[in-house]
């Protein structure tokens, strides 16, 4: 009967262990972060989650031609600008191969919003404002800017996406 009781005992202990172990991965675990998001995953889903005008993607002449931006140097990016010439809406996510370049893709999205600003200003009042209301991000090498009046859960999703506090 002794026996019997320290082999009950003894998988009792077992069982605890292994429920134990199974928590590890839970709720404020130190367990691995999941993988950043790419722009363009980031954009999918704020095209699921957010409402914006029909947008236009720019591809890699778009971007170097107009804004200087070199493809090259990123591993990815979202260039969505307004179809519409009378709003200011804009979705633009970078994500730069290397760190060092994060400040010159910064540069040239501070570039484009003082541009746009200007496009705006005296023409479309409420296109200005959105503009103008609007800042560069970064996060580790990711660099954005968002255009939108629901750029705040824009930028939520995109903080969200690539792991930023």
């Amino acid at each position: 009967m002794r026996r019997i009781r320290g082999i009950i005992a003894a998988l009792i202990v077992l069982c605890a262990l292994a429920l134990a172990g199974c928590g590890a991965g839970g709720k404020g675990s130190a367990g691995p972060a999941a993988e950043p998001k790419t722009p363009e995953e980031l954009y999918e889903q704020i095209l699921k989650e957010a409402e914006l005008p029909e947008m236009v993607l720019g591809d890699d002449e778009y971007i170097v031609n107009y804004y200087g931006i070199d493809p090259e140097s990123l591993d990815g990016y979202v260039f969505a600008t307004a179809d519409s010439a009378i709003l200011a809406d804009a979705v633009i996510i970078l994500k730069a191969k290397e760190e060092g370049s994060v400040e010159k893709l910064s540069e040239a999205l501070r570039n484009i919003k003082e541009w746009k600003e200007a496009e705006m200003d005296n023409y479309a009042p409420d296109a200005y404002k959105v503009a103008k209301a609007s800042s560069v991000r970064t996060e580790g090498k990711y660099v954005w800017l968002v255009m939108s009046e629901q750029s705040g859960k824009i930028e939520d999703i995109i903080r969200s996406g690539i792991g930023a506090k």
